[in-house]
């Protein structure tokens, strides 16, 4: 009895000391998980930490993005409007330049049109001149040749009456 007392008592304390170290053993594992548990959450930590820094610095990013593209387009659109700008007074001042010679060329078409007619106008108004004067001194000597035939017709009248009274 002695002995297997002494082999249950030997395999309890086997027993209580395999209990033992594999309570050593999964409290050893449990601090080695809480341990990686503790990295696990601080590397998360530090990611959640670098993952809001990167968003942060996305955010400002696209503001600075933002503000560049504004500043290009607003100088792109200033350059655009100032390359037009001259582009169309270069094309106007050439439209102007060609019309002002077209116009000199007109104008000088109309002065020769123009010019036969302004010299046969002036001969018609000599012409017509002349014919008034000629009118004017033939009035003026018709006037004459009535107003001697009105003193001839007079005499003529005084002549028929003296005659016919010396004839009574």
């Amino acid at each position: 009895m002695n002995t297997t007392l002494l082999v249950v008592l030997a395999a309890a304390a086997a027993a209580v000391i395999g209990y033992l170290i594999g309570t050593l053993r999964a409290a050893r594992r449990a601090e080695t998980l809480r341990a990686e548990l503790a990295g696990a959450r601080a590397r998360i930590a530090t990611e959640e930490q670098a993952l809001a820094r990167n968003e942060e610095l996305l955010r400002q990013s696209e503001a600075q993005l933002r503000l560049a593209i504004d500043a290009s387009s607003r100088a792109a659109l200033e350059h655009n409007t100032q390359t037009f700008i001259k582009l169309a007074t270069e094309v106007f001042g050439r439209n102007q330049e060609s019309a002002t010679a077209s116009l000199a060329a007109r104008e000088e078409a109309i002065k020769q049109i123009v010019e036969p007619l302004k010299a046969a106008l002036a001969r018609q108004e000599e012409h017509t001149l002349a014919l008034e004067r000629e009118r004017r001194e033939s009035t003026g000597k018709l006037s004459g040749q009535i107003e001697n035939m009105v003193k001839m017709q007079d005499i003529l009248q005084r002549e028929t009456r003296n005659l016919c009274t010396a004839l009574r």
